[in-house]
């Protein structure tokens, strides 16, 4: 039973903190993934958009933290306490303001140690040590060994970590699928709305290859406009004119609701990381059906969106804070 594991600090429990070089080397046209924070999503390392160092200077970063599988790197910044497991195989250079969790396999079985550190505990006890800046919140390297967590026996621990693993491994494939779906559907919106490619087709009286009914909403030539050609009938508008920006909907301070931050915006997918109840402060609320897209940089040009489909019971209508303002 949980209530009887023994309650160990990380230092008891043989999982040791392993800093970085906190400096961040020249980037290079390929090479070695040089991972930062934003590259910490859902429990895993996600190489998109990720800085390329050459040999050299990976050799140079990993001097005094080189990862190794199984281990945990935990961000100490900007979303203090969020973490990632290292796959085998895997060699990259670790970024500022990370650091590596590893299990020395007495205490904690090192394939459990990703799961250790992503329960309701954990958070609690980064809730305990968090140290609020006037930026940034984070974390000091000296209080995380001080964590306090339940550690399972070991054959539990083999067993959590096996059928999670399993369950993670399905996930991320599924994840994969969908991905290739939006490509697909990504592909398809630019030949129609970009390209103009079924227009096009018709106007040169070539079969748009599209069934009869979808093919007769395209029209069959084009008419000049402030942008260039565009369909005939078609017309240019700007953007709140034809959709609600930044809609004015009311939700009380205080009140307990859904949260997004734009550490958990999607890069791939529609779907964020995840989504937390808390005291709702200031900022957007959004309601299901609308559409989240990042106003500051880098996350604009990292394509940050998400469409909002994962607000259940009374939040279905209700508003909460939207990650615009983050």
């Amino acid at each position: 039973m949980a209530g009887e594991w023994a309650k160990l600090s990380l230092r008891e429990a043989k999982v040791t903190l392993i800093d970085c070089d906190h400096r961040t080397p020249p980037a290079s046209e390929s090479g070695y993934p040089y991972v930062a924070i934003p590259q910490l999503r859902n429990g895993r390392i996600d190489l998109s958009n990720v800085r390329r160092i050459t040999r050299e200077h990976f050799d140079e970063w990993t001097q005094k933290a080189k990862p190794s599988a199984n281990d945990v790197v935990l961000s100490r910044r900007c979303n203090p306490g969020e973490t990632a497991f290292v796959p085998p195989d895997l060699e990259f250079a670790l970024g500022q303001n990370l650091v590596l969790l590893r299990a020395d396999g007495t205490t904690v079985y090192p394939p459990f140690l990703r799961w250790l550190v992503r329960g309701p505990e954990w958070w609690e006890q980064i809730g305990k040590f968090l140290n609020a800046g006037a930026v940034f919140d984070s974390l000091k390297c000296a209080d995380v060994p001080k964590f306090e967590l339940r550690i399972p026996p070991m054959e539990e621990q083999r067993a959590i970590a096996h059928i999670l693993g399993t369950l993670d491994d399905k996930i991320e494939l599924n994840q994969r699928m969908n991905e290739t779906l939006e490509a697909m559907a990504r592909a398809l919106f630019e030949s129609w709305f970009m390209d103009f490619d079924p227009v096009r087709s018709k106007a040169e009286g070539r079969d748009p290859g599209l069934p009869q009914p979808i093919a007769d909403l395209f029209p069959d030539r084009f008419e000049d406009s402030e942008l260039g050609e565009i369909p005939k009938g078609w017309r240019v508008a700007p953007l709140p004119e034809v959709i609600d920006v930044n809609p004015t909907r009311a939700l009380r301070k205080g009140v307990v609701a859904p949260y997004l931050d734009m550490a958990n915006m999607p890069t791939r997918g529609h779907a964020p990381d995840a989504v937390v109840d808390r005291p709702f402060g200031s900022g957007m609320r959004f309601v299901n059906g609308d559409t989240l897209v990042a106003r500051i940089t880098p996350c604009l040009e990292n394509g940050k969106t998400a469409y909002v489909d994962f607000l259940a019971g009374v939040y279905g209508g209700l508003m909460s804070k939207s990650p615009s303002t983050q």
